[in-house]
Formats: structure tokens, sequence, C-alpha cells
């Protein structure tokens, strides 16, 4: 299994634009809400879905 993480800390940004960690958030929600995501169940076979 692979997985992958980052670790941002912006406690002391004085930046008007928008977090790393907000962004990120935005594309997440918006490639979790696509019309192209689709459930993965236990009875999904991944390689119909990759």
């Amino acid at each position: 299994m692979l997985s992958s993480a980052i670790v941002v800390n912006q406690t002391a940004s004085s930046s008007l634009e928008p977090s790393v960690q907000s962004q990120l958030r935005n594309v997440f929600e918006r490639d979790w809400n696509s019309g192209y995501s689709v459930p993965l169940t236990q009875h999904t076979d991944i390689k119909d879905v990759c």
C-alpha cells in the first residue's frame, strides 16, 4: 500500500493569500464531490477504477 503525507505550519502567516491548508482542502473537496469520483468499497476491483 502506498500513502503520502504533508505537514505545513502556517500559524504565523500574515499573508492575505489563502493558506496552503485551505487551498488543499478546497482541491480535496472539489475532487471528492466531482462527478468523476467513484466510491471504493470492499467489492470494488481497483483495476477497474485506476
